[in-house]
């Protein structure tokens, strides 16, 4: 308990002083329409890998 209690200090302390923030992410999967869905906006119509750059790649 003494130990959590040191570490609960030295974190509020950090956080004080600026030498610790913390960050917050969300992910959600995207259904490829940009104008609708969850997160409006946050969706991209490119998958999230890099096939269709290849796609056409043998073609050329």
């Amino acid at each position: 308990m003494r130990a959590y209690r040191l570490y609960l200090a030295g974190s509020a302390m950090g956080f004080e002083r600026g030498w610790m923030s913390l960050h917050q992410m969300l992910a959600a999967r995207p259904d490829g329409d940009p104008a609708g869905g969850a997160l409006a906006g946050a969706q991209s119509a490119y998958p999230f890998n890099r096939a269709y750059m290849y796609a056409n790649a043998s073609d050329a």
